[in-house]
């Protein structure tokens, strides 16, 4: 096996469909960007978001609270209508399950100083949001797709980037108000093809199945995992072709597995249906992409020291992969891990 690496030039080209940018206002001498990165999605997919904060002031921005800990996605519209309310919208990470905001203890919660020109950065991807949150099992929890059908959605994106204290508090104090930043952005979903038919037929036959496709950190049935392998043979060249691999390797790493295989062939059969998820540069804007080589990773042996290396030159700002590295540096190392390069010069902010 061997897996696939991207030449920075590569890379750039294939991530250059940033294609939607919003900005917000400066309070505090900060600037929130946001935009979608890759290609168009199709309903029932998931979209990657490139969240940025740059000091865009004359002095340091001192003691902010960690990007990758206080980012949410706290509404989207349709049509110019709101679909999704502010409510629980999963920020699709490898390690925690539940709940828009993602934090762990450790470095993740080190404050951060950005001098005037300095920036930090985060990519997610989201797809789904809960509709009713269990209080013990989160597979338990009821989920919907964020983008069931075609149209001009806007996604209004929330970081929380300090607390104050309200100016008429007590004497003996309170608690902190949240101060935020705001910027929106556009997602357009367009119409599936011809090629799409047999996946979106499925999904229309068990609307369960959208939601396996956009959980990428839970278990597969053994009954979805055998009919999406017949999807996966039936239509290889849609584009919810990997978001089928992810599922049915999900089956065989911590869904049903296969019960007449051992562990050992359970992970074989996981990298097997994975590894053409990797093949190709245009795969490397799926959504799902920092899921599919942490699955490598586990899956394969081969696999545990290259993806590393990828992840960290290719998605370095992927909450997928901070979450996987944020408990293993020191906090030296982790500030420079998050210090976004300069931007270059003439470079559009």
């Amino acid at each position: 096996m061997s897996i696939r690496t991207t030449s920075p030039l590569l890379l750039a080209a294939a991530l250059s469909a940033v294609w939607q940018t919003a900005r917000a206002d400066e309070p505090d001498g900060l600037k929130l960007t946001v935009a979608v990165v890759g290609d168009k999605p199709l309903p029932n997919q998931a979209i990657r978001v490139r969240v940025e904060v740059e000091n865009v002031g004359a002095k340091p921005a001192t003691n902010l609270l960690p990007l990758e800990n206080t980012v949410r996605v706290v509404r989207v519209s349709k049509d110019g209508r709101v679909v999704r309310p502010e409510g629980l919208v999963d920020l699709l990470t490898a390690l925690r399950r539940r709940g828009p905001i993602c934090g762990d203890p450790g470095n993740r919660s080190l404050p951060v100083t950005l001098a005037p020109g300095e920036r930090r950065a985060v990519t997610f991807p989201v797809g789904v949001r809960r509709t009713f949150v269990h209080p013990v099992k989160a597979d338990a929890d009821d989920v919907e797709p964020l983008f069931p059908t075609p149209g001009t959605y806007v996604l209004r994106v929330q970081y929380v980037y300090t607390t104050r204290t309200p100016r008429n508090a007590p004497p003996e104090g309170a608690a902190g108000e949240e101060v935020s930043l705001f910027a929106e952005v556009e997602v357009g979903v367009g119409e599936p093809g011809k090629k799409d038919q047999p996946w979106t037929a499925a999904m229309t036959r068990d609307p369960g199945l959208a939601t396996t496709l956009l959980r990428p950190h839970e278990g597969c049935t053994a009954a979805r995992a055998t009919l999406l392998r017949e999807l996966i043979d039936k239509a290889p060249g849609s584009t919810y072709v990997n978001y089928g691999r992810l599922a049915v390797a999900r089956f065989h790493l911590i869904g049903e597995a296969d019960p007449k295989a051992s562990p050992r062939v359970n992970r074989a059969m996981a990298a097997d249906v994975l590894e053409p998820a990797i093949s190709r540069l245009e795969y490397m804007t799926f959504p799902f992409i920092p899921h599919v080589y942490l699955n490598l990773a586990e899956a394969a042996p081969e696999y545990r020291q290259t993806v590393p290396r990828v992840l960290g030159q290719d998605h370095r700002t992927s909450l997928e992969w901070i979450d996987a590295v944020g408990g293993t540096m020191s906090a030296e190392e982790w500030n420079r891990f998050r210090a976004e390069p300069p931007r270059a010069s003439g470079a559009k902010r």
